[in-house]
């Protein structure tokens, strides 16, 4: 479909098709692994600190594991790694920063972000592994997520508010109205 995308520069839509087929075509990369991860919501887990995408990205290359962004949302990924091995890269991410501020890691930890912390970290991920080759490739291969047009989908709630000025000429339209239906008195 990428090869024919370019017969349809005429249509209003070419842009939005092409970026999410390339956005597909990135994903495919990978392999067929069903599940994407939310790594914000992951890192909320071990109760760490957002990484950048160029720190995320050295990370998993470092160990050797493939890593993309899905098509359908930003925010989320795909990746060749088990859940273990992704939560070993927060982890060792957490204790990373917190050692060099002079916090311990396990403050702030309670119910399943205790379990999590207390497991061993068996990887030890680069955070800055090829820092400028990933930058040089995002910066490239950024991909144009499609957001929905102005007007798209439904429209707000109804508002029962009625302006006070809105209200008075209201009550006169209504007063005139059963005027005309009494009649002549």
């Amino acid at each position: 479909m990428l090869t024919r995308v370019e017969d349809w520069k005429r249509l209003g839509t070419y842009k939005r098709i092409k970026n999410t087929l390339v956005a597909i075509k990135n994903e495919m990369s990978i392999g067929n692994y069903p599940l994407s991860f939310e790594f914000d919501r992951m890192l909320s887990e071990v109760k760490g600190e957002t990484l950048s995408r160029q720190q995320i990205m050295s990370a998993f290359k470092s160990l050797n594991f493939s890593l993309v962004q899905t098509y359908y949302k930003p925010t989320l990924y795909k990746t060749n790694a088990t859940n273990s091995d992704i939560y070993d890269i927060f982890k060792a991410w957490k204790i990373l920063n917190y050692t060099a501020k002079g916090k311990d890691p396990m403050c702030n930890v309670s119910g399943m972000s205790e379990k999590i912390m207390k497991r061993p970290v068996n990887l030890k991920p680069d955070f800055e592994f090829q820092k400028e080759e990933i930058m040089k490739q995002l910066k490239e291969n950024k991909i144009g997520y499609n957001h929905n047009p102005p007007g798209w989908g439904p429209a707000s709630k109804a508002n029962s508010k009625i302006k006070k000025t809105d209200k008075k000429s209201q009550e006169k339209a209504d007063e005139m109205s059963q005027d005309e239906v009494a009649g002549p008195s």
